[in-house]
């Protein structure tokens, strides 16, 4: 998808629902009028017990008519003395929503503000085709991160994480998409990766396959494997080399020269 298209894209998925959304929340008490965005950060005075976060949605963060459930609940672990858990709360859209129509999950970060009450400090998007897994907080190039893999459903697979970096007692948003637009600045005309890219933070290393864009079927690339390194600019990851190998084995690792 061409970078200006892909941009809008997001722009509407991540706004489709935002007015009605942060509208509710900010009248709970739970939001930080900030940025009208999803995912976002979460005010720190809606507390709940631990056995209410293990059994229980959090009223303030589900919508009126919405069905919601715990699906997951557990530990992620602790930071300077600050320790974590999450939940996966699986919900079922309220009768005759026209927008919301499929049942979605998200995944919601808590803090433990005492020995036996959390508060929710993180909330992922609400998109149905958005699938989220266990956070886990790992060290990335010297910083400590609280990583949230998610994947989007289709043929395109793309990555659709969330990831955090812990500064000055908090988590800070990272920008983990702006350096796929340089991939096509570095490769040949008439190349592209077309599915997603999931880094490992701990390496900072990254593969893709590597598509002929007019010759190439989707579940077939021939043009050879993306071998990337990223690193660390402030509030962002960026791109720092690709090397395509088109070695006899890395082609028949795609699949299409058995």
């Amino acid at each position: 998808m061409h970078a200006t298209l892909k941009s809008v894209y997001h722009l509407l998925l991540s706004h489709r629902r935002v007015g009605q959304l942060i509208g509710a929340a900010l009248m709970a008490g739970v939001v930080t009028p900030t940025i009208a965005d999803e995912p976002r950060h979460l005010d720190a005075q809606a507390v709940m017990t631990l056995k209410e976060a293990r059994t229980l949605c959090a009223a303030a963060l589900v919508e009126s008519g919405v069905r919601c459930t715990v699906g997951k609940f557990g530990r992620v672990g602790a930071v300077a003395g600050h320790k974590f858990s999450y939940a996966r709360y699986n919900l079922e859209p309220a009768p005759g929503d026209q927008i919301q129509t499929l049942p979605y999950s998200r995944v919601i970060v808590f803090e433990s503000a005492t020995r036996a009450m959390l508060r929710p400090i993180l909330i992922s998007s609400d998109d149905a085709a958005f699938e989220y897994d266990r956070p886990e907080i790992l060290r990335s190039a010297g910083r400590i991160v609280l990583h949230i893999p998610a994947a989007e459903d289709g043929t395109g697979f793309f990555n659709r994480e969330l990831l955090y970096v812990w500064e000055k007692g908090g988590w800070h948003d990272v920008d983990v998409t702006s350096w796929l637009d340089e991939i096509q600045h570095r490769l040949s005309p008439g190349l592209g990766a077309l599915k997603g890219i999931f880094p490992n933070y701990a390496t900072m290393k990254a593969g893709t396959p590597i598509w002929h864009a007019v010759a190439d079927s989707n579940p077939c690339p021939t043009a050879g494997h993306a071998d990337i390194s990223l690193a660390w600019s402030g509030d962002r990851i960026v791109l720092t080399s690709l090397h395509i190998n088109t070695s006899k084995k890395a082609l028949n690792d795609q699949g299409c020269f058995e």
